[in-house]
């Protein structure tokens, strides 16, 4: 997911298709696998600061039928990741031809995303009811 201008949407698109492209080829660097499994780990607190977020996470949990030790199964989850599962999970579910096998979904004003969509394939309206 990602926020941009307008204007810019369909170049980020294309940026985005091409790193799920690279990621789908070859495996990302160690480096940067490691800084990101730190940034979550080390973030992870920061999700649980009051009561409320504390139940709120555990409420989210619940409805979704996850165990009630799920925080400590994600955290343990993420610690363990490498470059390589993420290249295997890239290249079992990513197709080499980027976002034409996928389907993208822009929110936002239609009338100015429409000229910058259609750089990019083939786009379809969905109002609300």
């Amino acid at each position: 997911m990602t926020q941009t201008k307008n204007s810019s949407t369909a170049t980020v698109i294309k940026l985005i298709s091409k790193v799920l492209q690279e990621m789908a080829e070859k495996p990302p660097n160690s480096k940067e696998v490691r800084d990101a499994i730190d940034e979550i780990s080390n973030g992870f607190i920061f999700n649980f600061q009051s009561p409320a977020q504390i139940v709120s996470r555990q409420m989210l949990y619940l409805t979704q039928n996850l165990p009630l030790n799920w925080l400590s199964i994600y955290l343990k989850g993420i610690q363990q990741i490498n470059a390589q599962d993420i290249h295997n999970i890239f290249s079992e579910n990513i197709a080499l031809t980027g976002l034409e096998d996928m389907v993208t979904v822009v929110v936002g004003n239609h009338d100015m995303l429409e000229s910058e969509l259609k750089k990019i394939g083939t786009v379809y309206k969905i109002e609300p009811n």
